[in-house]
């Protein structure tokens, strides 16, 4: 999949996507026990949540999930496997297998099931981090020894200069405030 501008939607999100989302996640790689994830497949795993102030700070986002490496652990990586490609259609990110709990599989937002516009059903969220790694819509997560190459950066600079032809757009900032887990 790859996502677009839609210039109407301007309240959360300039990017929705151009297909339906997946159904479910594919996790391969450096692992024991490929296998593909549904969509409840995450309330089984610890939750982990975090609080988001957005713009000023005046608006606080509470994203809840699975850690990403508690996700990737149902397959039993293997030895070797050190990082993990995020992946939908063709945009992807990388994170480190040895990330903190702050790295996770969303699957809500405020207490609600994740929208399809904010991401859903899964979306990652990487605290402290550019906001192009945290990748929406993901339709698989590959286990690989060596750090792979990834459209993410590239991605966010096509849409930045899209934001950039096209002002109306809105540009929100974020900065995690506390981390929990359960």
């Amino acid at each position: 999949m790859i996502p677009e501008v839609n210039p109407r939607n301007t309240a959360r999100s300039a990017i929705v996507p151009v297909r339906d989302p997946a159904t479910t996640i594919e996790i391969a790689g450096l692992v024991r026990r490929p296998r593909r994830l549904e969509p409840g497949a995450l309330h089984a795993l610890p939750r982990v949540v975090v609080r988001e102030a957005v713009g000023s700070g005046d608006t606080v986002l509470e994203w809840s999930g699975a850690a990403l490496r508690d996700v990737v652990a149902l397959c039993d990586p293997t030895p070797d496997a050190r990082f993990v490609l995020i992946g939908s259609g063709k945009f992807t990110s990388v994170a480190r297998l040895d990330d903190d709990a702050a790295t996770i599989l969303c699957d809500r937002l405020d207490g609600q099931p994740l929208s399809q516009e904010l991401g859903g059903p899964w979306r990652l969220f990487v605290s402290g981090s550019s906001y192009f790694t945290s990748v929406k819509w993901i339709d698989r997560l590959v286990l690989t020894a060596e750090e792979p190459a990834t459209t993410a950066a590239d991605v966010a600079r096509a849409r930045i200069a899209a934001r950039k032809a096209n002002p109306g757009l809105a540009e929100v900032s974020c900065s995690c405030i506390e981390i929990l887990g359960d």
